[in-house]
This record gives structure tokens, C-alpha cells and sequence, in this order.
């Protein structure tokens, strides 16, 4: 019999209104949501992010800013949804970061996506272990739309207000891997 674990699933998305994090129970195939929250983007840097979005030139230098930028506010709506729940930095097992998508071509000769917001900082300020690039992995195996999510959207969108659907949907990423790593 396993033995159940806490994750942390951290998502933004296009809409850049803010970052949603989950705080999950795994055991075996068995999920349950404990608590959500939502941090609201600065709207500078949600500036920032789309300079970068919208096809405009670049540098490397912007980027690498924006990465660490996005680090600290993944890390910092870690810290606000535990300080809102009844859980340590200690519970968690580990945190799912996907990322602020800043660009995405899954089709054509060459496909890519790139997300940003730097899990080794995410990890350091919060002292959990965090894994991320979710979707880089999709790309690799030519994954365009996963199942698990259209199924988890259909039932949980009849219930669920918007806000809750999408504080809930930032535990997939999490729930996938660990789920399939304890299968």
C-alpha cells in the first residue's frame, strides 16, 4: 500500500491574471485537493511578459530576467497559499511548476515551446524540491492535449466556480507525475 504524499501545483497561464497554486494528497491513483490560492500578477511584470509574448525582439539578458522574476513570484504564491492553509514547507513532498509560457509552436519542421520561471530558485526560496518543464516533455512525445485534463475539466467544470476550476487545474501538472510515478 503506498503511502500518501503532499504536492504543490503551481500555474499560470495566457491570461496572465496571476499564479494558481494547489496543495494536493496523493496516494496511489487516489487524489484529493486540500487547498487552493490565487496571487495576483504585478502589472509590471505582466508587462514584462508579454514584451516577450508578442513577437517583439529581445535579448537574452530580458529573459533571463524574466525567468528569475516569474522564480520569485511562483516562490511567493507558494509561500502565501501555505501560510493561508494548515501546512509546512516540511509536509510537501514536492512542487509542480509549469510555467509562464512565453512562446509555443507545436507545429511546423522544428516544434518548441518555452516556459519560464526558474525552478531551481522556486526550490530555493521555499526549501522544496520542485520539478517543472511539463510541457517540454509534451512536446518530446508529441503530446498535443492530454486526456486526464479533458476528463478532470468535464467533471469538475459543473461544479466548480471558474476561479476554484482553475485553482484546482494547477495541481495537474503535479498530479500527473507523481501519480505516474507511484503507478
Amino acid at each position: 500500500m503506498s503511502k500518501e504524499a503532499l504536492y504543490i501545483g503551481i500555474m499560470s497561464g495566457t491570461s496572465l491574471d496571476g499564479v494558481d497554486t494547489a496543495i494536493v494528497a496523493i496516494k496511489g491513483k487516489q487524489i484529493r485537493l486540500l487547498d487552493s490560492d490565487f496571487l495576483s500578477y504585478p502589472d509590471t511584470l505582466k508587462r514584462d511578459v508579454l514584451a516577450i509574448c508578442q513577437g517583439q525582439a529581445t535579448s537574452l539578458k530580458s529573459i533571463g530576467e524574466l525567468d528569475h522574476k516569474l522564480g520569485k513570484l511562483y516562490a511567493n504564491a507558494v509561500e502565501s497559499l501555505l501560510a493561508k492553509s494548515s501546512y509546512n514547507a516540511s509536509d510537501i513532498a514536492a512542487i509542480g511548476n509549469h510555467g509562464q509560457t512565453v512562446f509555443h509552436q507545436p507545429d511546423g519542421d522544428i516544434p518548441f515551446t518555452t516556459q519560464l520561471g526558474d525552478n531551481n530558485l522556486v526550490a530555493t526560496l521555499t526549501g522544496i524540491d520542485t520539478i517543472g518543464d511539463f510541457r517540454r516533455k509534451d512536446m518530446a512525445l508529441a503530446v498535443k492535449v492530454r486526456p486526464w485534463c479533458q476528463h478532470f475539466i468535464a467533471t469538475y467544470s459543473a461544479t466548480a466556480n471558474r476561479r476554484k476550476l482553475f485553482s484546482i487545474s494547477a495541481a495537474l501538472p503535479t498530479c500527473l507525475c507523481f501519480s505516474l510515478m507511484a503507478m
